[in-house]
């Protein structure tokens, strides 16, 4: 029984590492909000040999909760990040903001800021 899944590990090694797809969400994820314009920066550290292949696949903002931007990507720009700017409209001081990146591989990173 062990050999079975030993073989469908290293073949899946093997594999992640001829597409430089190590499955891995985001290893960080900065958030900084302007009040004055009310733009919220995310950058999602994110390195990958291939953004075409591996990458963020999508990023969700929530304020208080309630989901007011969803975005998905077919891959990634920079091979070390995924940088995205959001308005958002309706923050107020005291507000949370919760952002969740995905991996199109495996994994999420999830952060958050009081504003």
């Amino acid at each position: 029984m062990k050999r079975p899944f030993r073989t469908l590990m290293i073949t899946a090694f093997v594999l992640a590492g001829l597409t430089g797809a190590w499955p891995h969400p985001a290893s960080a994820v900065k958030l900084e909000y302007d009040s004055a314009s009310r733009i919220l920066k995310i950058i999602a550290a994110h390195e990958t040999k291939k953004p075409a292949e591996h990458y963020i696949q999508s990023v969700v903002v929530r304020l208080n909760g309630k989901e007011i931007v969803r975005q998905v990507f077919a891959s990634q720009e920079d091979v070390t990040a995924l940088t995205v700017s959001y308005k958002v409209f309706d923050a107020k001081p005291g507000d949370t903001v919760e952002v969740t990146t995905v991996c199109n591989v495996f994994g999420k990173k999830k952060e958050s800021i009081r504003l």
